[in-house]
């Protein structure tokens, strides 16, 4: 019985630990970020769409200086690690974490877009 039980905790524990794991997702789409007031117009920053399972994710997203090519990326699969305010990926080559500015269920955003 104690084997059991020993297996069923160390089974909820890595349950538990899963959502902390790299999961695929879906770069939806790519659109310029549109800030009020006054930024620096040689830094291009856009809201970028991902799907992971049923949720889509709009994070902000810095294109690094002379770097261009994430405009074109829609359609692209790429692993990430959803945290509670960021999503961590490797984007063109280099690992960032981005900041979550929404979430929604997959099918409301499909229905929106």
């Amino acid at each position: 019985m104690a084997t059991v039980l020993m297996c069923l905790w160390a089974s909820s524990a890595i349950a538990q630990t899963a959502t902390s794991q790299y999961q695929p997702g879906t770069l939806l789409s790519v659109k310029p970020h549109h800030e009020t007031g006054s930024t620096d117009p040689s830094v291009e920053r856009f809201d970028l769409a991902v799907q992971v399972a049923d949720t889509v994710y709009t994070v902000l997203f810095t294109q690094p200086a002379g770097r261009i090519g994430i405009q074109h990326r829609a359609g692209i699969q790429v692993l990430v690690l959803v945290k509670e305010k960021t999503l961590k990926s490797n984007f063109l080559g280099s690992s960032v974490e981005l900041p979550i500015i929404d979430r929604q269920p997959a099918a409301q955003w499909k229905k929106q877009h």
